[in-house]
């Protein structure tokens, strides 16, 4: 089914005002809405904390780029867009922070300081998320794995962060 078909569906069950006018109908979608004006495949990868989602991911994208440990490490949510070789944003990470703010780092190896719990900053406080651009996968469709905090972290938000990440993406691993 097209993308077009599927909108032009959903705006007829919109139209149903006995069908849209519940809430958990009206968010589903408006989530599937959302999702098919994305140019984006999100991946989010869940578990448990220290059960070796960022060293997954690492293996996934060929490189050591996520800190990784026995411990709880993962305290931000962390995306990692794959882009293309020519891509201005390359080997590059945005720093996205709770007060709105954001920070262009230059260099990978300055990522640890605002992604793990290990961090001299307040990570589960202070930021947002973090997006890293790297080429990792010879695809011309934008896809993205994103790096959850466990859903039984230590730190109060990491549970309602990981499943509010779970609903935005396409798919989970």
């Amino acid at each position: 089914m097209q993308n077009n078909d599927l909108k032009q569906k959903l705006n007829s069950l919109k139209s149903y005002s006995v069908i849209y006018d519940g809430a958990s109908i009206k968010d589903t979608i408006d989530t599937i809405e959302k999702r098919i004006s994305e140019n984006e495949f999100k991946i989010a990868v869940v578990g448990e904390f220290s059960a070796g989602k960022s060293t997954f991911i690492n293996a996934i994208i060929g490189k050591d780029i996520l800190k990784h440990a026995t411990l709880e490490t993962t305290a931000a949510l962390t995306y990692i867009h794959n882009v293309r070789p020519d891509d201005s944003r390359l080997n590059t990470c945005i720093i996205k922070f709770s007060d709105g703010s954001s920070q262009k780092l230059e260099k990978l190896a300055d990522l640890e300081k605002y992604t793990t719990t290990q961090s001299d900053i307040d990570v589960v406080s202070e930021v947002k998320s973090v997006d890293i651009f790297i080429d990792f996968i010879d695809v011309d469709e934008e896809l993205v794995i994103v790096d959850t905090p466990g859903l039984n972290g230590l730190a109060d938000k990491h549970r309602e962060l990981t499943v509010e990440e779970i609903k935005q993406a396409h798919a989970c691993i």
